[in-house]
């Protein structure tokens, strides 16, 4: 059982930082909303505008939570 726990969590973890270095992505709708995204080459996070719908996971309503999910990608 622990090493199930542990293998999942491996896969979360390795799942969710892998986002992180996907590319920014408008998305296929046409809205305006103003987001984040992590650019792993220059280790930060920056605005983006996303269209509402589509894209990929890289993609943060915040600084703050794009930071907390990519830092040290």
């Amino acid at each position: 059982e622990l090493n199930y726990v542990y293998g999942w969590q491996f896969l979360t973890e390795y799942l969710f930082v892998s986002v992180c270095y996907l590319p920014e992505e408008v998305g296929r709708c046409r809205a305006s909303f103003t987001r984040y995204h992590y650019d792993p080459s220059r280790k930060d996070c920056f605005t983006f505008i996303w269209g509402g719908c589509g894209g990929n996971g890289n993609n943060f309503e915040s600084y703050d939570d794009c930071m907390a999910a990519c830092k040290g990608a």
